[in-house]
């Protein structure tokens, strides 16, 4: 019971290390899930790894950011998230100087399941505009000043989308933007992916020649062979769709599982790598 309890919260704890200064800090922003790049890099230099000689001082502490399982982003002084509490799902934003609230905006009725309450993905800041995914399947556009809702879309509602699982344990992904591109996977027989008018959530495409149902995988974009596309884990496997049309340019059945497809591809010299769990492999 103590530990259903403790997975219904969490805190967000910010260190920022005594050896590097806040300009060094804000040298590389991480404004989406794994980073800048998407790969899980980063680029910062100058920092402690070995917390055994000289541990961070801890600067601050913010303890209402709800129950979920969010990962926090970042651009400059800003920090980005989602979370839920009180019925509600919620995003919010915080000074990562100070640790205030700079705004917090509601979202809809809390995304609830027994493994824990509230969102899966992370934020997607793009200029001043962010976007989200919650467990319940619907994407928000934000403004990243103030949180106000500039555009929001229902996966299953608005594009007949629906999970892989016979639990629903939530929509996990984190939205990849790409240009004037916001790609999602709702899943469902209208194309599994679909690449949105980042402005207005007009759906510009669907692929319709991959039709498997929404995992909790979040998609990549690459550049292979001189063809710009974005690779998705499924629930049949791993496939790649071309970023102007989302024609299928191809497909591998490999990491794919009938219970839950979660981890992101890496993509590095044109060598796509996928992996799952439940026997999966990769």
């Amino acid at each position: 019971m103590e530990k259903r309890k403790l997975s219904m919260f969490r805190y967000i704890f910010i260190v920022v290390l005594l050896s590097a200064s806040f300009a060094e800090l804000q040298a590389q922003d991480w404004p989406q899930w794994r980073g800048p790049n998407r790969d899980g890099i980063s680029k910062e230099t100058g920092l402690n790894l070995d917390w055994t000689a000289k541990k961070p001082k801890l600067l601050w502490t913010f303890r209402d950011a709800g129950a979920g399982y969010s990962a926090p982003v970042i651009v400059g002084t800003t920090l980005y998230s989602q979370g839920a509490a009180g019925s509600k799902d919620f995003a919010f934003a915080l000074d990562t100087r100070t640790g205030k609230l700079i705004w917090k905006q509601d979202l809809g009725p809390m995304f609830v399941m027994d493994r824990g309450n509230g969102p899966r993905g992370s934020v997607s800041v793009d200029g001043d505009k962010l976007y989200l995914v919650r467990g319940g399947g619907q994407i928000h556009c934000l403004s990243a000043a103030d949180g106000k809702m500039i555009w929001q879309k229902d996966f299953r509602k608005d594009f007949g989308g629906n999970i892989m699982s016979g639990t629903d344990w939530g929509f996990s992904e984190s939205p990849l933007v790409d240009g004037n591109l916001v790609i999602c996977t709702p899943g469902g027989s209208q194309g599994s992916i679909a690449a949105l008018d980042k402005n207005t959530g007009r759906v510009v495409w669907r692929s319709k020649g991959l039709t498997a149902l929404g995992g909790y995988s979040s998609a990549i974009v690459a550049e292979i062979g001189g063809v710009r596309q974005y690779i998705q884990l499924t629930r049949q496997g791993v496939a790649g769709v071309a970023a102007s049309d989302g024609k299928v340019l191809w497909t591998a059945n490999v990491a794919g599982n009938n219970t839950a497809a979660i981890p992101t591809p890496v993509c590095r010299d044109n060598i796509v790598y996928v992996t799952s769990g439940y026997n999966a492999g990769c």
